[in-house]
């Protein structure tokens, strides 16, 4: 059972995140676009590939591709999947023409809702748009980075069942870091104000006063960048920042995988009610 996707743009125009295809070395990448072949649902193809960090979980079409980040077994008894990486349910590519896909109706009637209304932005008003943003680690600088593309299911709509990702970090109970801070106003500024986002000097002032090591370096490098007559510093298309963010972005990987552990407990104590 698929519990929460995020969706990814096929093309470079659209989204700085699509995944990749073309040549290899020995080849091309494999992709989660449908093959030109008869299969059940016509353009929709279920898919395993094998990525550098693990095995994703994807559901491609022509348009996009749908990253599955949170997933269950109902046949065994496994722990929940959370986080990009899918390693206890993988697709052969005889499964992947055998699949079948059932599609929750609730979620088919909160889908159409936004279809029809251009403004809307969500179907559920919880006060946690952060928690939309995709789990990305990469070109912070571009527009493509911040579209409110994630959605989980019905059964887990309670944000502790919702996987961390840089964004959202901040609202994670289990101590706190000198960045929590920083990547939540980058999420926040760039949603409220797009293109003309800018990030606040004191806000890495901030967080340099409780960071050590590689953390504080990667943060007195982001200050370096400000004008001495500006306090506020261009988020989107500011390539010098972005280079810092991914930095910050990588040091923080280790700690989000161990935290999306304690988000497999909360969805096993959901659907244990189920059970």
């Amino acid at each position: 059972m698929i519990n929460t996707v995020e969706l990814y743009g096929r093309t470079k125009v659209v989204d700085g995140h699509r995944e990749p295809f073309g040549k290899l070395k020995d080849g091309v990448h494999a992709t989660s676009l449908p093959p030109p072949l008869n299969t059940i649902h016509p353009d929709i193809w279920p898919v395993s590939l094998s990525r550098n960090d693990g095995p994703k979980l994807i559901v491609g079409t022509q348009v996009l591709n749908a990253l599955v980040t949170a997933s269950i077994c109902l046949d065994q008894k496994l722990f929940p999947s959370v986080g990009a990486v899918t390693s206890n349910f993988n697709l052969t590519l005889s499964d992947s023409f055998a699949t079948k896909i059932f599609v929750d109706m609730e979620s088919v009637t909160a889908a159409k809702s936004i279809i029809s209304d251009s403004t809307a932005t969500q179907v559920l008003n919880t006060g946690m748009l952060s928690h939309q943003l995709r789990q990305i680690r990469t070109r912070f600088d571009l527009p493509s980075t911040y579209p409110l593309c994630r959605a989980s299911g019905p059964l887990i709509k309670n944000h502790t069942c919702h996987s961390y990702n840089i964004f959202t970090l901040i609202n994670c109970d289990r101590g706190h870091n000198p960045y929590a801070v920083l990547l939540d106003a980058i999420g926040n500024e760039t949603l409220k104000n797009s293109t003309k986002a800018k990030l606040i000097k004191a806000v890495i002032l901030s967080c340099i006063e409780n960071a050590t090591g590689k953390v504080k370096e990667v943060l007195e490098s982001i200050l370096a960048l400000y004008d001495h007559s500006d306090n506020r510093l261009p988020i989107v298309l500011n390539v010098a920042l972005n280079r810092e963010l991914e930095s910050l972005a990588k040091l923080l990987m280790p700690s989000i995988i161990s935290w999306n552990a304690s988000v497999a407990h909360h969805i096993k104590q959901v659907l244990e009610f189920f059970a």
